[in-house]
């Protein structure tokens, strides 16, 4: 195959896609590999500090899905997340030419969808800017046989007028990485995820707990881990869980049992089977996930 036939294949696999991707919120890989950490402050953590920072700013995820994963340059949070999600429940332009889409948006609407002060511009762009440092790198076997190293970055560029007026160029290796994966589209759930900073601050405020605030990145990774099933009685054994999310070579024992205990509070457990059909079962052991009737989700195949 000479090199006009690829760009051909890989123009009619664009187009072909863009239905799906128009819809998609996330991947089922973005969601079950962890690529956004369980943190606040990422900066803080021992995983920076003593691991990726040493190794050439270099983290290796375990994962059951791929022989390798590992996440390159900077290192990105479920708060990053909640800003891909926004942006991707957005209204999408596609350049057929660049084999990419671009968003357009005013910092003021994203950092209101957000739940920030809408003073917090130069905030979100800094945000933007580090999502845009990340980049992914994946290593498997493809159907042939072939070993695949497949290295990506989610945004290419930013440009801002006026720090408020905001295009968001995303790269094209990120659009065909949409194209081939297993694509998920939960819109009606974003908002509801990106309010657990809220919730989770005022909830640690009522209970006066001092020793940490209610960790909403580590319960916004288990309904992100828990969105990419069908949700008719979905359910999974917490300690399979956090095996899964490799959450216990990622996570201190001390902090990680302080998230479990916060995810079993009555309020998160409360807010969690109201907003997502998320319970806990089997002496609170179990996570099960019931789709609620009001919020569709959808597991959408190119």
């Amino acid at each position: 195959m000479n090199e006009d036939e690829k760009q051909e294949l890989e123009t009619i696999k664009f187009l072909t896609s863009v239905e799906n991707i128009d819809r998609a919120t996330s991947t089922v890989i973005e969601n079950s590999v962890s690529i956004f950490l369980p943190f606040k402050r990422i900066d803080k953590t021992d995983i920076y500090n003593k691991v990726f920072i040493p190794n050439n700013q270099i983290l290796e995820i375990q994962n059951d899905l791929f022989d390798k994963v590992e996440i390159r340059g900077r290192l990105l949070g479920q708060g990053h997340k909640d800003i891909l999600e926004v942006l991707l429940s957005s209204p999408k332009i596609y350049s057929k030419k660049e084999k990419r889409f671009k968003i357009k948006v005013t910092a003021w609407e994203l950092t209101k969808r957000l739940g920030r002060n809408v003073g917090k511009k130069q905030w979100l762009i800094q945000q933007l800017k580090e999502i845009a440092e990340c980049r992914i790198n994946i290593y498997f076997k493809n159907t042939n046989g072939d070993d695949i190293d497949f290295n990506f970055s989610f945004i290419d560029n930013i440009i801002g007028i006026n720090k408020n007026e905001l295009t968001i160029n995303f790269t094209s290796s990120y659009t065909y990485f949409l194209a081939e994966a297993e694509l998920l589209e939960y819109s009606k759930y974003v908002n509801d995820i990106v309010m657990l900073d809220k919730y989770c601050k005022q909830w640690s405020k009522a209970r006066d707990i001092k020793s940490h605030h209610i960790n909403s990145d580590f319960i916004k990774a288990i309904v992100r881990y828990m969105l990419q099933h069908k949700g008719n009685n979905s359910q999974i054994k917490i300690d399979n869980l956090l095996v899964k999310l490799n959450f216990k070579s990622l996570i201190s024992e001390e902090q990680l049992k302080n998230y479990l205990t916060d995810l079993k509070r009555a309020e998160v457990q409360e807010y969690l089977k109201d907003k997502f059909g998320i319970t806990l079962t089997a002496n609170e052991e179990t996570v099960c996930f019931n789709t609620p009737k009001n919020k569709p989700h959808y597991i959408l195949n190119n």
